[in-house]
């Protein structure tokens, strides 16, 4: 049996305001579910509430006429016909005769359902930072909630048709507000070549993401080695990927990060995290991921943290953020620190294809001309996204401190616990044992505030 919604004069859809128990044109300043569509079939106006198809008696509908197919008819109450009344949100049934704006026209609806790919994937509103995850997703019946929020199914057929699963964001209404939501689908990918000593501090790192940072994403790794599969924890839902490469020396190993774009399907993943294997998650890695996925650019952590001993990486002064790059075209950022090119993130590989295969090109003439000295990468990348204006050094500075051995320095003005510790400033030959005595400590810390925070109070 063919169903039809019905159109006014003017192309707005015609609902039921259950409340006011009226007829309005469009589901309002903001849908409600108890504001429903009208639905026509065989002479008979109904709506459905509650799960439930229920007629509307006190009105009633006369075929007018029918022209090409498509049938327009009226709508009556208490023996006067309703109207379109331009400038009035409400049907007004105040004409004895039909013209214009007494039919409506009938459009045939089949019932699909709408919501299949939405929940197939967590959602981040992009106007306050939320995550709405598949359990927020929830059919109603002439609409959908996404966690408070009331869509409704008509007013969004059209953004949910050309929803597919490899599309990055979806546009909804709710009457006069409009709602961006971007999928979050995040992947976490380290680079590791050659020694044990590697694997391990891979191990160390992923586990400190699912413990303390409660990452249920997925991971990569970039790797020569054959025993790379054993390295998450048992029962993790998410994916392991290994990027087979090679590496026959440092700065080819530190070339492989920007070469993420040749996973396959590496476009379904937004945001995309690159970490180096001495990086600790230290809080719930959300908050950073949602700031990377919120920034249109590539993220990174400028090396602004007092208290760590180290020649400055200052811009003008140090080899390793660029410096020769900069002085060579007499081009200098306008900022005074450089970054880290061991904590990357970008909201999806198109943002960051580019700047990587230039990252990769000017790396390979360095290594055909000799000129290898120094953290290559780090200085080609610091040159590569200022100069292509493609760089982020403020969405997450503030969440990754510096580890040391003795101990932990946070960004100038971070206001709360880092996200992220980099142990780049740990003498090499104890940095694994380091990382792992802080994890032990940090899995600890949090156990026992747990514990505390469980504890019945004290009358």
């Amino acid at each position: 049996m063919a169903e039809f919604i019905l159109y006014d004069h003017a192309g707005y859809i015609l609902y039921y305001d259950r409340t006011n128990e009226s007829i309005v044109k469009g589901s309002g300043y903001y849908p409600s579910p108890h504001v429903v569509p009208i639905f026509y079939s065989q002479s008979t106006l109904y709506i459905f509430y509650n799960g439930e198809k229920q007629n509307l008696e006190a009105y009633t509908s006369h075929s007018e006429e029918i022209i090409g197919g498509i049938e327009k008819i009226s709508i009556s109450k208490d023996n006067f016909f309703g109207a379109a009344e331009p400038g009035s949100p409400a049907i007004v049934f105040s004409r004895k005769t039909v013209a214009g704006w007494e039919l409506f026209r009938c459009s045939e609806i089949f019932f699909e359902n709408p919501l299949s790919t939405l929940t197939r994937s967590t959602w981040l509103s992009l106007h306050d930072g939320t995550l709405h995850d598949k359990t927020a997703i929830t059919s109603h019946d002439n609409g959908f909630f996404i966690s408070d929020r009331y869509y409704d199914r008509l007013e969004n057929s059209k953004a949910l048709e050309a929803l597919s699963l490899h599309d990055e964001s979806v546009v909804l209404m709710r009457g006069m507000s409009a709602e961006r939501y971007v999928r979050y689908t995040p992947l976490i990918y380290f680079v590791a070549f050659g020694s044990d000593e590697q694997r391990e501090s891979v191990i160390t790192s992923i586990l400190s993401l699912v413990e303390i940072g409660q990452y249920r994403g997925d991971f990569c790794i970039i790797t020569d080695r054959d025993d790379m599969h054993s390295v998450l924890p048992d029962n993790f839902p998410g994916k392991l990927h290994i990027f087979r490469a090679s590496a026959h020396s440092r700065i080819e190993m530190w070339k492989a990060r920007y070469r993420i774009g040749e996973l396959f399907q590496i476009g379904r993943y937004q945001p995309i995290l690159y970490m180096d294997t001495d990086v600790i998650c230290n809080a719930p890695i959300n908050t950073l991921l949602r700031a990377v996925l919120m920034s249109p650019q590539i993220s990174v952590g400028t090396e602004d943290h007092p208290g760590v001993v180290i020649i400055p990486s200052l811009y003008r002064e140090s080899e390793a953020v660029g410096k020769a790059f900069f002085e060579h075209e007499n081009f200098f950022p306008n900022k005074i620190y450089g970054f880290n090119s061991g904590i990357i993130g970008f909201p999806n590989i198109n943002v960051a294809q580019a700047a990587f295969n230039t990252v990769i090109a000017i790396i390979d003439r360095m290594i055909c001309l000799g000129n290898t000295k120094g953290w290559v990468d780090q200085a080609v990348l610091n040159y590569v996204l200022h100069k292509q204006a493609c760089v982020d050094d403020t969405a997450i500075s503030s969440m990754i401190a510096v580890g040391t051995g003795e101990g932990v320095f946070p960004y100038k003005n971070a206001t709360q616990d880092p996200v992220l510790i980099h142990f780049w400033s740990t003498h090499a030959h104890d940095r694994l044992p380091r990382l792992k005595r802080y994890l032990q400590m940090r899995i600890e810390q949090l156990n026992k505030s747990q514990d505390t925070a469980d504890l019945p109070e004290i009358l």
